[in-house]
């Protein structure tokens, strides 16, 4: 196809510089933003069904009434991952999974060995899975491991587990949740009149499945108390990440 001719056209060293000339752009800085990998792909969704969605738009609007079981991306060839981009994963300091689509986002790039690899070899970073507030359509709305329509931390654990070879061991330690106890229940139940329902922690499990679940209000409160909205604040992300990190450093 024309689209396919287009893409190969260009090489994964024009797309990276691509990439670096874009983000230095926006003030980023050059060689601060990598794409995982420039080889095309194609993602795979297998439901509890039986059934298999092609592609991230197919799996956001499709097949919702039942959970994920599995997912994987079928590359047109061996993925190939810039040299830059895994010495710097094995050189940090600090690994964090930015909330993001469980399946369509995260699982698939780290299903890429060479990059899950760099990350289970640096053994000194400190390494945290920051947990969606919502369960999103499609991908966390319903537990494979329970009956209902809940979705707990510790379901977003086994995702990990049943999707990268090796698990979650040595990708991240921690999870980062919002504290729910913060939020007042009428905001909680509006947006559950809107589809929307938070992610659980159940900390407990997740202490027994080996990881540490942290609890912080990293929302806006501004934004709570004159929209009554809740999103995340990056500032309050990133204060969090940095007590974390100085408890890490001095352990």
């Amino acid at each position: 196809s024309k689209r396919t001719a287009a893409h190969d056209s260009v090489s994964a060293g024009e797309i990276v510089e691509g990439i670096h000339a874009f983000a230095e752009g926006i003030g980023a800085g050059k060689e601060t933003v990598y794409p995982a990998c420039c080889t095309q792909g194609e993602l795979q969704v297998l439901y509890r069904h039986g059934v298999v969605s092609a592609g991230e738009d197919k799996s956001a609007r499709g097949h919702s009434s039942f959970p994920v079981q599995n997912v994987w991306v079928h590359f047109v060839r061996k993925p190939r991952v810039d040299k830059k981009l895994l010495a710097k994963i094995a050189s940090a300091d600090l690994i964090v999974f930015a909330p993001g689509s469980l399946y369509t986002s995260i699982i698939p790039i780290l299903q890429i060995p060479s990059i899950s690899e760099a990350v289970r070899g640096n053994r000194k970073a400190l390494k945290v899975l920051g947990a969606n507030f919502w369960a999103q359509r499609g991908e966390t709305d319903i537990s494979p491991s329970r009956r209902g329509r809940e979705y707990y931390v510790s379901d977003l654990i086994e995702a990990y587990h049943h999707n990268v070879p090796g698990g979650a061991r040595g990708l991240f330690e921690s999870v980062m949740v919002t504290d729910l106890q913060s939020i007042p229940g009428d905001i909680l139940r509006n947006y559950a009149l809107e589809g929307k329902v938070p992610i659980y922690l159940d900390k407990d499990r997740v202490r027994t499945m080996g990881f540490q679940a942290i609890e912080a209000p990293v929302f806006s409160e501004q934004r709570l108390r004159n929209e009554r909205v809740i999103q995340h604040d990056p500032e309050k992300f990133a204060q969090v990440i940095k007590a974390l990190y100085f408890l890490h450093m001095h352990q």
